[in-house]
């Protein structure tokens, strides 16, 4: 008596060729794809990275005016492309910016004169406020400081 094997309720095991050529394809896109991404996400990355190193910066000389009651200052320089303390007497680092991005500074308030492109904290909290911008082709994120608290913000 022959035995016939008996199909069972699991279905049938593997993929079939067709399935296998639509994963394929989607792993080809995906690579093709990756190279694209990364020259359009990386940019903007380093950019907000930028600014978010000067917020830090800009909040730590805030925080200094208060505890030890002198002025603090962030100096923008346009030139150099950097940004830095000064009035500080603790360790406050250097922010270069580096590559292809550019620094703005623009004052608080319109009839302000831009001589220095500092941004002043003062022992009560306040600073003079401002907005520094970085650039990078068409990206743009701003550090607003606040005049009256001197609060520090990062704006995309």
């Amino acid at each position: 008596m022959p035995t016939f094997r008996q199909k069972t309720d699991a279905g049938d095991q593997g993929f079939t060729l067709l399935e296998m050529i639509v994963v394929i394809a989607i792993l080809a896109m995906a690579t093709l794809a990756a190279p694209v991404l990364y020259t359009q996400l990386v940019p903007s990355f380093q950019l907000r990275q930028h600014a978010y190193d000067i917020a830090y910066v800009a909040r730590a000389l805030r925080e200094e005016a208060r505890l030890q009651s002198k002025t603090t200052g962030l100096v923008v320089d346009e030139a150099k492309n950097s940004v830095r303390a000064t009035g500080s007497a603790t360790k406050v680092p250097v922010v270069d910016i580096s590559g292809e991005v550019t620094v703005a500074y623009a004052p608080a308030f319109e009839d302000m004169e831009v001589t220095t492109g500092t941004i002043y904290f003062y022992p009560t909290g306040a600073s003079t406020g401002g907005t520094i911008t970085l650039s990078r082709g068409n990206l743009d994120v701003a550090i607003k400081v606040d005049w009256v608290s001197g609060a520090v913000e990062v704006k995309q």
